[in-house]
């Protein structure tokens, strides 16, 4: 099973505060939120190698009629993040976050598989 862990370049400058680019100003609280690092929880992680493996069980394939192709696969991928993002969405504040948190992590995987299958971004001459 592949491990999502994308490195960011946020991450790599966690070390470094915010404020000493921005000022002594107070700022926009809701900006900085954004550049803040993540913590190095692997509860997003573990949560979409679950879901992923649960996508994978083979009695879709074989008791239910789902087409073992990549649509197939991706359908049944995205039945269960459905399921468990409508879930986390129902919960309080950090459960939304976990919840965007695997989608990120879903985004991040279907992006890295559609490019190993050879499809790659438009490059402008």
């Amino acid at each position: 099973m592949r491990r999502i862990m994308p490195i960011s370049l946020w991450r790599a400058l966690a070390h470094r505060s915010p404020r000493r680019y921005i000022g002594s100003a107070p700022g926009n609280p809701m900006i900085l939120k954004l550049f803040r690092p993540t913590p190095p929880d692997d509860t997003i992680a573990r949560l979409y190698g679950t879901i992923v493996a649960q996508a994978r069980t083979p009695a879709f394939y074989q008791l239910y009629g789902v087409p073992d192709t990549v649509s197939g696969r991706l359908e049944t991928m995205m039945l269960h993040m459905v399921l468990i993002l409508q879930h986390l969405e129902r919960g309080a504040a950090s459960l939304r976050a976990v919840g965007q948190g695997v989608f990120d992590a879903f985004c991040q995987d279907l992006d890295d598989s559609v490019r190993e299958m050879g499809v790659g971004d438009l490059g402008v001459p």
